[in-house]
């Protein structure tokens, strides 16, 4: 849980160069004293403390994990793929930890900070810390220079709903975006339609976009991996929800 509140924290910090321990505190509703103990493994967390910095931080839905970790901080068996916990998912929400995971399948893979820091445009010290997080939780082993994934696939549990998981899909739509002004047309592909539906319907179009993702990377994952790149889908609501 502290692993989490300091991700959050350092992720603030990173949206606004000023924003303090004093502010975070006042938003979490502890004073900076206790703040600064927790952070420091200097104070442990109580679980009503616990729970009141998760509904704070909008991860109420990790109450009933909270008795268990960190044995809830790794990752479970389904079908093809390795399940995020809701509480590693928060820890690993920041973009980089699934480039790192992916970066780790290209041919010339180093598990140095410093390169890793390079190929993906983040800070040595981020690089650093996101190893730190994958290996905590269970995603990779490190052994001197050489890191090893723990499982071929991972993702986020079916039907997660947190403030993690919308701030993962957020930053996944502004690299879209930045990518929209900075990459060659030939190295990219954006495209959008407009459609009137049946909303009846909108279980059945989740359900092929989920293959076509699972197809997708079927296809791009195999041959000669060089570049890691992101693909996003996005099917929402351009109109006012009408009333019967």
């Amino acid at each position: 849980m502290v692993e989490i509140i300091k991700t959050e924290l350092l992720r603030r910090k990173r949206d606004n160069k000023s924003y303090s321990l004093r502010a975070f505190a006042d938003f979490l509703e502890i004073s900076p004293g206790r703040l600064s103990e927790l952070l420091s493994g200097k104070r442990s967390l109580s679980k009503k403390m616990k729970i009141k910095i998760s509904e704070r931080l909008g991860l109420s839905e990790m109450n009933e994990l909270l008795e268990t970790q960190p044995q809830n901080l790794t990752f479970s068996d389904r079908t093809d793929y390795h399940f995020l916990s809701n509480d590693a998912f928060t820890v690993l929400a920041d973009w980089y930890h699934f480039a790192i995971l992916s970066l780790a399948d290209t041919a010339d893979f180093k598990a140095d900070p410093k390169w890793i820091a390079k190929r993906l445009g983040i800070s040595i010290l981020e690089a650093t810390e996101a190893l730190a997080r994958l290996r905590k939780v269970g995603a990779i082993k490190l052994s001197g220079s050489k890191m090893t994934k723990t499982n071929k696939s991972v993702r986020a549990g079916n039907g997660l709903d947190s403030q993690a998981l919308r701030i993962s899909h957020r930053q996944s739509i502004e690299q879209a975006v930045i990518s929209l002004n900075e990459t060659p047309v030939d190295l990219r592909d954006i495209s959008s339609i407009t459609m009137a539906i049946d909303l009846k319907k909108l279980p059945i179009a989740k359900k092929i976009i989920q293959e076509f993702r699972h197809k997708m990377a079927d296809v791009m994952e195999s041959g000669n991996q060089t570049e890691v790149y992101n693909l996003n889908i996005q099917l929402v609501p351009v109109s006012t929800r009408r009333t019967l």
